[in-house]
């Protein structure tokens, strides 16, 4: 008799979800505590999958890290207190990530990776705004789908969905400020609000003289956080007395 209870029990488990109670009831007062186990975890409610700071988010969501330079690079990655990063490369999107990794703010134990969010030159978000189509001719981009990016205390600055990108005016994914120590900072962007090109961008970031490039801002919880400003001197030297102004904003990637 036990055997066909049990038979039913685990046929029945298959077509609907029960509470452990209706585990014990059916169960009776006779199964080894090993039947008992069996019935508990096939009955038991599904587990939810969602994750806290990105709604839409399964189980795979994943926590990075985020944080802004102390340096600050010219509009061709240079000069902004790495000088083992300026000649690293030809590629300026390199010498940005090797800013990331060696820069003092960097938060993350040995081992960890992080590159800059910027784009133009060898690194493309989308080339159709806001991946409405998809995230067309991505090349070498910097965020996850599904990430809950944070800074070094925990709370989440912006969190992405099944596309590698968040929007900016969706308090869901755009949803703290990210301050340098108590203050607002500007960083490097090259992007639109809608994550396409933006013109400026000091030639893709190879000009560190003429010529202007995007910032964003990192207390603004709308477009400006990715595009702030636009006409920011690539020699990045509009601060008071001609200081340099322009940070990277960094973000952990997942290791190769």
């Amino acid at each position: 008799m036990r055997v066909a209870t049990l038979t039913f029990i685990l046929s029945l488990a298959g077509l609907i979800h029960c509470s452990p109670f209706y585990a014990a009831i059916l169960g009776g007062g006779s199964e080894s505590s090993e039947e008992n186990a069996l019935l508990y975890t096939l009955l038991s409610p599904a587990e939810d999958t969602t994750r806290v700071g990105n709604p839409a988010g399964p189980l795979m969501s994943q926590d990075y890290l985020v944080y802004l330079t102390t340096s600050k690079p010219d509009g061709d990655m240079r000069f902004g207190g790495e000088s083992i990063c300026d000649y690293s490369s030809s590629n300026p999107i390199e010498r940005a990530d090797c800013y990331c990794m060696l820069d003092s703010n960097n938060p993350s134990p040995i081992g960890s990776t992080f590159k800059a969010l910027l784009v133009g030159g060898s690194r493309i978000a989308t080339e159709d705004p806001d991946c409405g189509g998809g995230c067309t001719n991505q090349s070498d981009w910097v965020l996850e789908p599904y990430g809950n990016y944070r800074d070094e205390g925990g709370t989440i600055i912006f969190a992405t969905d099944s596309s590698p990108i968040f929007d900016p005016d969706n308090p869901l994914q755009l949803q703290n400020k990210l301050r340098y120590g108590m203050a607002s900072a500007e960083f490097w962007t090259g992007v639109d609000p809608t994550w396409t090109e933006s013109g400026s961008n000091c030639s893709d970031w190879n000009n560190g003289g003429a010529g202007s490039g995007q910032t964003g801002r990192s207390t603004s919880l709308n477009g400006q956080f990715l595009a702030h400003a636009s006409n920011r001197p690539c020699e990045n030297n509009g601060g008071p007395g001609g200081g340099k102004v322009s940070r990277l904003l960094c973000v952990q990637v997942p290791n190769p």
